[in-house]
């Protein structure tokens, strides 16, 4: 019953534990990308940057961005079930890894890859083929795509918790952009009109599964871009990766002390049915008043019942003796109930056994209200 119990409540941590580690790894992504961009001299930055610039450019040239799923050119990004695509290997990952999201307001903190397809699906947010990159500038709309309900990571499951006013950031090529929620829609996956772009407005609109587990239809959380606080983002992306470290932190820690317990449940059964096969002593005094209490019968039972209902028929007894000691000998090991059916009230003493290596068993006295009475 024990081991059933440990094991579903491992079972039922996993899940949390599991996307722990995947934020932590995300996280180990992402500052590792930036580290290494970091690192690129000026001029192969201002070669990245152009590059996409004038892939905005084309977009905005290309009747405002008709190339979206439902749209004609290409299927819903999630009209296949993600799958288990196995290890892709990290050179693919950042062959497409051009950046970050964080979206303080629900602790997200996600790599941002160039392209949308399951395999990167699966390893974080996504930019949609077809919609602008995230650069910032009028007349530009991103498309983020992110899974939701993922039994390991959450990635946009909690995207429907955004409000109105909410903000986000991307990090693109070294570029930080602000972004506050203005809309919320709830549409079929092939009304999809809201993407276009709008000439005067620099957007971005977060795309997920809607309803949770069912996915019969599209969230889309549109933002527009507003001033970069650099102070307040700070805070908040600092406040959200130490939020999801020290989450990590609590959940391996769970895991170990319900493994630590598990271990030491495991030994207690063990020892208990084990000295069932062996003989111990029971032994204590009685005092009362720090005098030696002794002519009390106290009787032995194995049964929690039988203490309650003050039972003594059939049952082992001992009589303390004028020092107020009280002994039990020869009897196999377990767990018992001594108790007195007096119309006094004494303290139960329960006896177990502490360890196989030790002759006497180990005792321990039930929560008693009268400081008078002493058992040692």
């Amino acid at each position: 019953m024990i081991l059933l119990f440990f094991s579903g409540f491992a079972v039922f941590l996993y899940p949390f534990l599991s996307n722990a580690v995947n934020n932590f790894h995300d996280q180990f992504v992402i500052d590792k990308f930036e580290k290494e961009y970091s690192l690129l001299n000026k001029k192969q930055k201002e070669e990245r940057l152009k590059k996409i610039e004038i892939e905005n450019k084309k977009l905005m040239a290309d009747n405002k961005l008709t190339n979206v799923p439902g749209m004609g050119l290409m299927e819903d990004p999630f009209s296949t079930s993600p799958k288990n695509n196995g290890d892709v290997g990290e050179r693919y990952l950042k062959k497409h890894l051009f950046g970050a999201v964080f979206i303080p307001a629900i602790k997200v903190s996600l790599p941002l890859f160039d392209e949308t397809n399951d395999i990167l699906l699966d390893n974080g947010a996504t930019l949609l083929q077809g919609s602008s990159y995230p650069i910032g500038g009028k007349g530009t709309h991103s498309v983020i795509t992110g899974h939701s309900g993922l039994p390991d990571k959450r990635i946009f499951t909690d995207l429907d918790k955004l409000k109105k006013g909410d903000m986000f950031y991307i990090d693109v090529l070294g570029k930080r952009l602000a972004y506050r929620v203005e809309k919320f829609q709830v549409v079929l996956p092939t009304q999809l009109n809201s993407l276009k772009i709008v000439d005067d407005l620099d957007q971005v609109t977060l795309v997920t599964c809607t309803p949770y587990m069912v996915n019969t239809h599209r969230l889309l959380v549109t933002a527009i871009r507003v001033p970069y606080a650099k102070r307040e983002s700070v805070k908040q992306i600092d406040q959200t990766k130490n939020y999801l470290i020290i989450r990590l932190i609590c959940f391996s820690l769970m895991i170990v002390l319900l493994f630590i317990l598990a271990i030491y449940k495991i030994k207690r059964i063990f020892i208990y049915y084990r000295s069932a096969t062996m003989l111990y002593n029971l032994a204590f005094t009685v005092q009362e008043n720090q005098k030696p209490l002794g002519g009390v019968t106290y009787y032995l039972s194995k049964s929690k019942v039988d203490y309650k209902k003050r039972n003594m028929e059939g049952k082992l007894y001992s009589i303390s003796d004028e020092q107020g000691c009280v002994s039990f000998i020869d009897i196999h090991g377990g767990k018992y109930y001594i108790y007195t059916t007096s119309k006094k009230t004494y303290p139960v003493v329960i006896g177990y056994v502490k360890s196989l290596k030790k002759k006497n068993l180990s005792f321990k006295i039930k929560k008693f209200k009268d400081n008078k009475i002493k058992i040692f």
